[in-house]
């Protein structure tokens, strides 16, 4: 292959290529739905390791049956293992075999999974509490940190805006519930086979650890990782309440395009945002964008000027944008 040939190739496996994108969203869905059955299945006394068992598994069987018949074999299936964090365990618990660990009611669960087809990788993260009825008091406030955290990242992450600008607005939207970002999880660009490319967003700034200030790009693929904490932020042993949520997003050249979610819970935190104008400016950017002046562009004109601000419905601050689960 001429050198020419290799450029050709490797601009092709971006959001330019709609093969890639299908590729992503389709390892999103599947991923998505993993998920889904991993909750289903958190039951005081259901052990973490079978649950892990039963999320690695779906996606393996899931993406055993896509892509089954084109000429060139794809590499398909786990790309980060089930992990399920347990209360004052931030995140990454995917435990041994011979692990007796069980839940139990109350609980704060931490799920994270990944998925990928052809290298192309959706990943997700999600706090569900081990209860029946809304989630209250100071737990529902380190979710609803979490949660509008990762509305106000998305509304971010886009091209012309930087990492900078994402890692302060997080940490002033969970000072609002009294809570902080806990220090040392990064959101990655994602790329073929690349789950930790170089463009880094920092959620909580400080001097220990820093990164290349970047701006996003058109085409671009990130994962948002965002761990928020009822204590200082910092890792330690201390049982505070922690919520994770992490979502992968597609840089579009229509929008932001969020490919992995999942409904939150009822929550009925002690805080609120809505009096807070910075955050609700955050939330009422659009995750679309459209050209200004809309309608059919006149003869001999042109605008390639983007609205911010177009074709989204702003973040519902009561429910933190998310409908109760069923």
């Amino acid at each position: 292959m001429s050198d020419d040939e290799a450029i050709v190739e490797e601009k092709e496996l971006d959001l330019t290529s709609p093969e890639v994108v299908t590729k992503y969203k389709s390892a999103a869905e599947i991923v998505n739905k993993a998920l889904q059955l991993v909750i289903s299945e958190c039951k005081p006394g259901a052990k973490i390791v079978d649950l892990c068992g039963k999320g690695d598994s779906f996606i393996r069987e899931q993406t055993g049956n896509v892509y089954k018949n084109v000429k060139k074999k794809i590499e398909r299936g786990v790309a980060f293992p089930t992990c399920l964090s347990v209360n004052n365990t931030l995140c990454h618990f995917s435990p041994l075999a011979g692990d007796d660990s069980v839940l139990v009611a109350g609980d704060i669960l931490k799920i994270d999974m990944g998925c990928h087809i052809d290298g192309f990788i959706a990943v997700l993260a999600h706090t569900h509490v081990l209860l029946d009825g809304p989630i209250t008091g100071r737990q529902a406030d380190v979710i609803a940190a979490a949660n509008t955290a990762a509305e106000v990242a998305l509304r971010l992450v886009r091209p012309g805006k930087k990492n900078k600008d994402v890692t302060e607005a997080i940490q002033k939207v969970a000072a609002a519930y009294d809570c902080k970002i806990v220090e040392g999880v990064l959101s990655h660009q994602l790329k073929q086979f690349v789950i930790d490319g170089n463009k880094v967003i920092l959620s909580a700034s400080n001097p220990e650890t820093k990164v290349d200030d970047a701006e996003f790009e058109e085409n671009e693929i990130y994962a948002v990782d965002i761990v928020t904490s009822t204590g200082d932020g910092k890792v330690s042993v201390i049982c505070d309440f922690a919520a994770h949520i992490k979502f992968t997003v597609l840089l579009m050249p229509n929008g932001s395009d969020r490919i992995t979610s999942h409904a939150l819970q009822e929550l009925q935190p002690t805080k609120t945002v809505t009096d807070d104008p910075e955050i609700k400016a955050w939330l009422s950017l659009g995750t679309k964008t459209k050209k200004k002046g809309g309608g059919k562009k006149k003869k001999g004109k042109k605008s390639d000027k983007a609205d911010e601000t177009a074709d989204t419905e702003p973040m519902d601050v009561a429910t933190n944008g998310a409908p109760s689960q069923e």
